[in-house]
């Protein structure tokens, strides 16, 4: 399952016990989800609200088997930078505006696009080659500018968008795919299955 959290939480809402309820709630259902896949969660904004160690206490507790990503923010135990699955790469970024700059309990925050280049380099030195696939908290144009022109991207999946908007490549050649409003709405994923290039369409 792919699911971006961070917009669970009504955009007004400011209740922290709200919001602890909702988190906890929505990394249980993950958890217990069907299927034998991965759980992978792209770190939100309302996540990194929380605090990373109550997160990972949280996560603990009711949904261990869920791996939060985030290739940007360093330094915490909780976060994982990427995940592979046969031969998918999953990455996620957050937009440094969104935490005002600043990583929350006490980690470093890059840039999307610096810290994405330097997990790609890591993984390039694999022998298999991977579709890369990268869930970005963000708005689409956010998206564009830090990972748009950034080479070995099959997908940008954009989540915290205020509204849908059409699958649009980039130079790159990565699609660039917005597939929820504001997080109100979730729609599937569809991922074109091997040995074709990664294409990404919301359903």
């Amino acid at each position: 399952a792919l699911l971006d959290l961070g917009d669970l939480a009504l955009p007004t809402e400011t209740s922290d016990t709200l919001l602890v309820l909702r988190e906890r709630a929505a990394i249980e259902a993950i958890a217990g989800a069907g299927g034998s896949g991965p759980r992978v969660v792209a770190l939100g904004c309302t996540d990194a609200r929380l605090g990373l160690a109550r997160l990972g206490k949280i996560t603990n507790e009711v949904g261990a088997s869920l791996t939060w990503l985030c290739t940007n923010v360093k330094g915490s135990a909780v976060l994982s930078p990427s995940i592979v699955v046969d031969d998918l790469v999953i990455l996620a970024a957050i937009d440094p505006d969104l935490l005002g700059g600043t990583a929350p309990d006490g980690c470093s925050l890059e840039r999307p696009r610096r810290a994405v280049s330097e997990e790609l380099a890591r993984l390039g030195e694999r022998k298999r080659p991977l579709r890369v696939l990268v869930l970005f908290h963000g708005e689409p144009a956010a998206a564009a500018r830090e990972l748009g022109e950034l080479q070995g991207i099959a997908a940008i999946v954009c989540g915290h968008g205020e509204v849908g908007a059409p699958t649009r490549k980039r130079p790159s050649g990565a699609s660039l795919v917005t597939i929820e409003p504001r997080g109100q709405t979730l729609r599937g994923l569809a991922l074109s299955p091997p040995p074709s290039t990664l294409r990404a369409e919301a359903t």
